[in-house]
């Protein structure tokens, strides 16, 4: 993901923040600051996907990371929080996700990090993400219920553990 994503990125959030949040130009270059993973997917020069990931030592306002660092503080490990994987309706199923997946994972791997995190909807429901997840080998640590009202699975999967057949 570079700079020159920034208009293909907001859009395609835009249309997925029924089961994500909102993303202005601001927040966006927030999250691209402190985010140990920004890439982009591309099918014939358009951006299909992207995904934003962060290391758990980086100074990010967000009350699900915050969650994830109050629960690995008190067990003392460390991880990499996924902030938002989209891909866009007509590339689903396709792989796309599972190659986001994999490069988290890989990124994880490299750093040292034993735990990916992520959180899904249970209110409403992201019955496809809660599917993908658990067929990663995803287990849900908690719930929370956000500022929206969405209740939130809190997940988190060991580097290593995950099932790449999903």
């Amino acid at each position: 993901m570079t700079p020159a994503d920034e208009t293909a990125v907001l859009a395609m959030n835009r249309l997925a923040e029924q089961v994500t949040s909102p993303l202005d130009p601001a927040r966006l270059a927030d999250l691209f600051a402190v985010s140990d993973l920004k890439q982009v997917a591309e099918l014939d020069g358009e951006v299909v996907g992207f995904v934003l990931a962060i290391a758990d030592d980086k100074p990010f306002e967000n009350q699900n990371y915050r969650w994830f660092k109050r629960w690995f503080t008190e067990r003392a490990g460390h991880f990499i929080y996924i902030d938002r994987v989209i891909v866009s309706p007509a590339c689903r199923g396709q792989g796309v996700g599972r190659e986001f997946y994999a490069a988290v994972f890989d990124a994880a791997c490299q750093s040292g990090i034993a735990h990916v995190c992520a959180e899904m909807n249970l209110e409403p429901p992201n019955r496809g993400s809660l599917q993908f997840h658990r067929a990663l080998g995803f287990i849900e640590i908690g719930t929370r219920t956000a500022a929206s009202g969405k209740r939130l699975s809190m997940q988190v999967c060991e580097v290593g553990e995950q099932n790449e057949t999903a």
